[in-house]
């Protein structure tokens, strides 16, 4: 049975409607299956997605192999376009290197656009997510040769209903990195960068 109105309020477990008649409607929300809302996707114990508006997330992610490692930290500001349909930009930075090796670390700027498609409006909503960009090389003691380079990733996720506005994310992603080597002297002489590694994220939304 759908019910539509006007939320009176919501004490201890029981949820009081007005409808277009005037009257009032109270439910238990063990009654309750799901709330229908222009503004949010509403689910039991009052926890909800957000449907329009603008939106941040900060996160990271981590990959590695073989003793290499990257860990990447960002910060990403955008709008929601339609329910399913986010997009913004993003910057953050990138270490990468051996764990055993401090001293041989690189580490690296990223600016990006972002796009963000929800494959359902379920409680658990699993996401399809993109960054592409440009990278620019920070520490200059191991890599000084380096051009302004293409940045690209993209995987899948999961965003988790909560009762505040901030919710927590899952991703599993693969970055890629390239960038042109400038020739500094006839003597050093570094490859162009190539990169690319999987990353497990963890995100907050809010």
């Amino acid at each position: 049975m759908i019910y539509k109105g006007w939320l009176i309020d919501s004490v201890d477990g029981v949820v009081r409607l007005e409808d277009a008649q005037g009257d009032t409607l109270v439910f238990t929300n063990d009654e309750i299956v799901r709330w229908h809302n222009p503004f949010y996707f509403v689910f039991k114990d009052n926890r909800f997605h957000q449907k329009t508006g603008k939106f941040s997330a900060l996160g990271l992610g981590l990959g590695g192999i073989d003793q290499e490692f990257t860990l990447q930290f960002y910060y990403i500001r955008g709008k929601r376009i339609t329910p399913k349909v986010s997009a913004g930009v993003g910057t953050g930075f990138n270490f990468t290197g051996k764990l055993n090796q401090l001293v041989g670390q690189e580490f690296f700027l990223e600016l990006y656009l972002y796009g963000k498609y929800y494959l359902t409006n379920k409680r658990f909503r699993p996401f399809i997510e993109a960054k592409g960009g440009t990278m620019i090389g920070i520490e200059k003691r191991i890599r000084d040769d380096l051009y302004p380079g293409l940045m690209c990733q993209g995987g899948l996720g999961v965003e988790f209903a909560q009762s505040t506005p901030a919710r927590i994310s899952l991703t599993f992603n693969y970055l890629y990195l390239y960038a042109l080597a400038n020739e500094i002297s006839q003597f050093n002489v570094l490859d162009d960068l190539k990169f690319g590694r999987s990353l497990f994220g963890v995100t907050i939304n809010f």
